[in-house]
């Protein structure tokens, strides 16, 4: 069994505002076109954002990048 070293984690301040914006959408259930087009940008765009963050917060998926961005404050918790 391989463990995963997880890089530490990043503050907030460390994710554009772009790449904050894509990952609050992304937590709210919407798929990368329907992001895209709220945001009036192309899907690729939304994709490279995503992936930057979840590079930048150690995510390996978007449900560990959600998860890890309702726990830094980036997206507010669903149950508040």
């Amino acid at each position: 069994m391989t463990i995963r070293k997880v890089s530490p984690l990043a503050n907030t301040c460390s994710l554009t505002p772009r790449e904050a914006e894509v990952t609050r959408w992304l937590a709210e259930g919407n798929i990368v076109g329907e992001v895209a087009v709220l945001m009036d940008i192309s899907i690729k765009t939304v994709e490279i954002h995503a992936c930057n963050s979840m590079r930048k917060l150690g995510a390996q998926n978007r449900a560990q990048l959600i998860r890890t961005a309702i726990r830094e404050g980036i997206v507010p918790c669903p149950c508040q």
